[in-house]
């Protein structure tokens, strides 16, 4: 396992790219203007964006907009593929990756740090790799080790976390060449019965946190957390940081309580925890009411997340 120091940063608001995926903010009126509004009253945090490549050439203006909107505050890169369009990393099309799918990746990592130079505080390689169901067989073709849906090879989680680690330790020292100062996140896990095997077979890989997607259901128990981080820490002796969190739901009244509730809990439960960073998800985004804001203002969920009090 490899160990690594990591200072505490502040809460991350997720900023989806609602520009390039209109859907997202359907349930918002204006709500381009009103991202951009809600940004300038949450200065003084580290936004999470996500960039999609191969996309990125084709669609380049849309992401300078975002981070433009961004401009001052530090920004936590997800690398992340086109699910929609079921699109590979260069390397990935037949099987697990190649060093040449490495290289591109972390060339492309450099080249957002040369683009946005001074803005880029880290990068979370993929998102949620260790997901093992139908909807999501892309991540099983990137890896070679999920191949079950035709009932011919049961999942590998272990052997596809071993995988997944060197991707990730090979792009690693060739970010740091691009800044030094630049974190890479590794994991991005969902919360799932593959979960802990992955992690299993992550060890050893070269990143200087791992992330978890830490989600909740209206009647879940806080004290959950603390389960699931043990056993996490049973795995890996790398800092942990909780990069999407929410609680899900119906958006009642009590559901926005639930989400408020869970955001405070994390805020004096983090050192006890020993979580490196929160992540909120998200500033705003329909899916399953997880947006602090909407068309009428901040949810209680912003109030906690805004608190002076509350930054780290």
């Amino acid at each position: 396992m490899t160990t690594a120091v990591v200072k505490p940063q502040m809460f991350f608001p997720y900023v989806v790219n609602i520009q390039k995926y209109p859907w997202l903010g359907s349930q918002i009126e204006n709500h381009v203007p009103l991202k951009k509004k809600w940004v300038i009253k949450s200065r003084g945090y580290t936004y999470q964006i996500p960039i999609y490549w191969p996309e990125f050439e084709r669609d380049q203006a849309i992401y300078d907009e975002d981070m433009k909107s961004l401009e001052g505050c530090p920004v936590r890169i997800g690398i992340r593929h086109v699910p929609s369009e079921y699109q590979l990393w260069p390397g990935y099309e037949n099987g697990p990756p190649t060093p040449e799918g490495c290289c591109a990746m972390g060339e492309f990592a450099g080249k957002l740090i040369k683009r946005y130079k001074g803005q880029i505080s880290g990068f979370e390689i993929h998102n949620e790799p260790n997901v093992s169901t139908k909807e999501a067989n892309y991540w099983r073709r990137w890896f070679g080790a999920y191949i079950w849906d035709d009932g011919s090879t049961p999942p590998d989680p272990v052997h596809a976390g071993a995988i997944y680690a060197s991707v990730v330790s090979a792009v690693y020292p060739i970010i740091k060449e691009y800044d030094p100062a630049v974190l890479i996140y590794a994991g991005a896990l969902q919360v799932n019965p593959h979960m802990l095997p992955f992690l299993r077979g992550m060890g050893g890989v070269l990143a200087d946190a791992v992330s978890v997607h830490p989600y909740l259901r209206m009647t879940t128990e806080f004290s959950e957390m603390d389960d699931l981080l043990a056993l996490m820490r049973a795995e890996t002796d790398l800092p942990i940081a909780a990069t999407e969190t929410n609680v899900l739901g119906d958006d009642s009244t009590w559901h926005r309580q639930r989400q408020a509730q869970w955001l405070r809990y994390l805020i004096r439960s983090r050192e006890r925890l020993g979580l490196e960073s929160i992540t909120v998800y998200s500033l705003m985004n329909p899916w399953e009411n997880t947006g602090m804001v909407d068309g009428n203002g901040g949810k209680p969920i912003y109030e906690v997340f805004s608190s002076p009090e509350n930054m780290i």
